[in-house]
């Protein structure tokens, strides 16, 4: 459960700042899963703390294929820290999807 309630908020905050920069949201989102997401979470370098799926596996070690090889090159996180860093990005994806939709000048169709 504890997976699920940080990771619904740390997706859906990274949408939503995606969806508020982009004029084609739905392509950049898809971009950010497939090139972003995924490319990066499958390297084994510190490259992987930058996405949103190290977190989340390093909460659910028994999702991934291979839990020797990762303990043993140290590439998962603490818990205290996975937790703190969703907490933290789903924040600052929020304030900055915020600041998007503040500092941007929406045109009414019926004007």
């Amino acid at each position: 459960m504890v997976w699920i309630a940080l990771s619904v908020p740390a997706y859906g905050a990274a949408f939503t700042f995606l969806g508020a920069l982009a004029r084609k949201p739905l392509n950049v989102a898809a971009a950010f899963v497939f090139l972003w997401e995924l490319a990066l979470g499958c390297t084994p370098t510190a490259l992987r703390k930058l996405t949103i799926t190290h977190y989340l596996l390093s909460l659910s070690p028994e999702s991934q294929p291979l839990n020797t090889l990762v303990d043993l090159l140290g590439l998962r996180s603490s818990t205290w820290v996975s937790v703190v860093s969703l907490l933290a990005l789903t924040v600052i994806y929020v304030w900055g999807a915020g600041q998007v939709f503040a500092k941007r000048q929406y045109i009414s169709a019926a004007e």
